[in-house]
């Protein structure tokens, strides 16, 4: 029904991330030239993306602590 209502408003409605692949412009992220790791974490949050299809995932921690480099790894590797 949201499609069908999302079609008749002339909207876009976002299409499941096992779909398509996207172009995406790193033009103004953070460059992270070495990551090392985070092994685990990367694999429980590429889990979710794929497996589970969240769309939404909070990263939360103290500054500094590499939440941007980590964000920005994980949505370059997937």
């Amino acid at each position: 029904m949201l499609r069908r209502h999302a079609q008749e408003q002339h909207t876009t409605v976002l299409s499941p991330v096992s779909e398509t692949p996207r172009r995406a412009d790193w033009g103004t992220a953070a460059d992270v030239p070495l990551f090392f790791g985070r092994d685990r974490e990367f694999i429980t949050l590429t889990q979710w993306v794929k497996d589970n299809r969240c769309r939404l995932i909070s990263l939360l921690g103290m500054g500094g602590m590499g939440k941007t480099s980590f964000t920005i790894r994980c949505a370059q590797t997937l």
